[in-house]
């Protein structure tokens, strides 16, 4: 297992930092490294919308201006003394050493963690998918301890959120930073109020999965996600895009 001083040294031969300051042992160590496919480009332009394919930073706008980012840690609600891997969870954390002033050129390269693609699989509802988590989607849920967490490949209603009608008027004109409020499709009190920070964007037309939902501009062209329901009879997708291929996660997740 690289620990993250080893990750340090091999960004720094990289020539990428990684961003690994603060908190619990950050995402980039402990897992097996994942197939690859898709390319992203990386780009802090403004442009008009928010897109299914999106890649974005969320600065917390009450968490003293840092930005949000993926941390592995052991699951606090496990069973027995033994910190195996399955008792491990991904969580939605405040990274204190990356502010939310950095450039988006700096958080492209150099924290991974703090990167989400927006994904839309179901009408006007978004959910935050995470490379350094596997590409896990961020799921509200009820548990005091890991209140935010990255559990499944799965999209369902526990992983969506909805953005305010006024605030989605906001978004079609053209940003590179937006503040926006995300309200949870199943937990209404369960907000997200973040700053988007735009970074990037899906590389190929038609990779992106899911309904291509989008608010504005003019989004590529999609293809269609595989869709279930659960138990309970609400839809479930499962992305049918692979992850992205890019030497800043590839080396972080080593």
């Amino acid at each position: 297992m690289l620990r993250p001083s080893s990750l340090k040294m091999l960004s720094a031969r990289a020539g990428l930092g990684l961003g690994l300051g603060g908190g619990d042992e950050s995402v980039n160590a402990g897992d097996a490294a994942v197939a690859v496919e898709r390319a992203v480009v990386f780009s802090a332009e403004p442009r008009p919308g928010l897109h299914d394919g999106d890649i974005v930073a969320l600065a917390a706008q009450d968490e003293g201006r840092h930005l949000y980012a993926v941390t592995r840690e052991v699951d606090p609600e496990a069973q027995g003394d033994d910190a195996s891997d399955d008792q491990h969870v991904y969580r939605l954390t405040v990274d204190t050493a990356a502010s939310s002033e950095l450039s988006a050129e700096v958080i492209q390269s150099a924290h991974p963690a703090a990167h989400f693609e927006m994904v839309s699989a179901h009408g006007h509802f978004w959910s935050f998918r995470a490379p350094m988590a596997h590409d896990r989607f961020l799921q509200g849920t009820r548990r005091a301890a890991c209140r935010l967490r990255f559990c499944s490949d799965k999209c369902g209603t526990w992983e969506e959120w909805a953005i305010d009608e006024d605030e989605s008027d906001d978004l079609r004109a053209p940003w590179a930073r937006r503040d926006v409020t995300f309200r949870h499709r199943r937990l209404e009190k369960l907000e997200l109020r973040v700053t988007l920070v735009r970074l990037g964007h899906d590389a190929v037309p038609g990779a992106r999965g899911s309904t291509g939902g989008s608010i504005g501009g003019t989004p590529d062209a999609v293809s269609p996600a595989s869709t279930q329901t659960s138990t309970h009879g609400w839809p479930v997708s499962r992305a049918s895009r692979p992850p992205f291929r890019n030497p800043v996660y590839a080396l972080a997740l080593r």
